[in-house]
């Protein structure tokens, strides 16, 4: 069964990130192909396996996710669209997502961040960010008092608006 492929209404989706150079690398490309995501700001790193996950799903419905991720794909930020009118990025890419909630800032336009594990390391990326969004394990880790500094941040951004 072919994916259908993605019309957006209001907008071209890119993906800004990391592939290794192996056989999965030019089939998570056709993917994004197929649903007429640009790819153009997605390298390719030479020696590396391109990033996965095993998802395993309970019969009560508890999900299980089993990830391999290289370091080596996200040691640096990544090449950011010329072009973009809101900004999606999560904490598993430190580097990455604060660059992009960084140049979102900057453009004046929407940074929304997807707060997981290991939000300890994003702390550039929660201060830049125009929006967060909590997983239950991010939610947490910061409700725990492992990360009381960006608090008093996210509430004035919140409290005066944005940008």
């Amino acid at each position: 069964m072919q994916p259908r492929r993605w019309r957006p209404w209001a907008g071209q989706a890119s993906l800004a990130g990391a592939v290794g150079d192996d056989s999965l690398a030019p089939i998570v490309r056709n993917a994004l192909a197929v649903r007429g995501i640009d790819d153009g700001a997605l390298r390719t790193i030479g020696g590396v396996a391109t990033a996965r996950s095993a998802v395993i799903i309970s019969a009560g419905g508890e999900r299980t996710v089993i990830n391999h991720r290289d370091a080596r794909l996200f040691a640096t930020a990544p090449t950011l669209p010329p072009r973009f009118d809101a900004a999606l990025a999560d904490t598993r890419w430190p580097v990455g997502a604060a660059a992009l909630m960084q140049a979102a800032r900057q453009a004046g336009k929407p940074a929304v961040l997807d707060a997981e594990s290991p939000v300890r390391l994003a702390t550039a990326a929660l201060h830049a960010a125009s929006h967060v969004v909590f997983s239950e394990q991010g939610c947490t880790i910061m409700r725990a008092g492992a990360m009381r500094r960006p608090w008093p941040r996210l509430r004035r951004n919140w409290m005066r608006g944005w940008p």
